[in-house]
């Protein structure tokens, strides 16, 4: 797992807060999502992969032994990854079901059996080394994570991003630093958090 890491203070968060500049380039295997459901279930076959581990179980015996079915929350990713005994720091800014997620279409049909399924893994994380913790994490943690080599998964809805740098014709996006061209729908600076928003 080669990395090159280029470092320079300047204003980075484009509010004049001072923080470092990272270009940082990790060789990532590249797994596409192969439904509308597995953006986490591709994330974590990233991981792997990047550990050097197989992911050929996920999709799999991983998914059977969560009893999910397509229905995965961020912390059926947190008990995959320790299936595979990849350490992990998992933050959330719900420790179980947030109940407005039964608002939400994608997540009705099967609410109710999601709502006691997810807290019970809540509850039951710290017997299997998963240490959950209540916290929102702020984009200068997020880059620390990155500059030391931690793989970091954020899981976000699309539909509340939105590229201000790409080319209306084309969708190409720029290259430049995750928090200078997402920002949410209301022009407000993006605060990534690993929670299902």
């Amino acid at each position: 797992m080669e990395s090159q890491v280029e470092r320079k203070e300047k204003d980075s968060f484009g509010d004049g807060r001072k923080g470092l500049d990272v270009q940082h380039l990790l060789s990532v295997p590249l797994v596409n999502q192969c439904y509308s459901w597995d953006c986490g279930l591709a994330c974590v076959c990233m991981v792997l992969r990047t550990l050097g581990k197989s992911c050929t179980e996920v999709y799999t015996e991983d998914l059977d032994a969560m009893e999910c079915g397509e229905s995965i929350w961020t912390i059926d990713l947190a008990y995959i990854l320790s299936r595979h005994n990849v350490p992990l720091e998992f933050y959330t800014i719900t420790l179980g079901v947030n109940s407005e997620h039964f608002k939400k279409p994608f997540y009705q049909s099967h609410f109710n059996h999601d709502e006691s399924r997810v807290n019970l893994l809540f509850q039951k994380a710290e017997q299997r080394g998963i240490h959950a913790q209540k916290r929102r994490v702020q984009m200068e943690e997020l880059l620390q994570q990155v500059q030391q080599q931690y793989a970091v998964i954020v899981l976000v809805n699309q539909s509340y991003l939105h590229c201000l740098n790409c080319k209306s014709s084309t969708g190409k996006v720029q290259k430049l630093p995750l928090d200078k061209h997402l920002k949410s729908e209301a022009q407000i600076p993006l605060t990534l958090t690993p929670a299902d928003l």
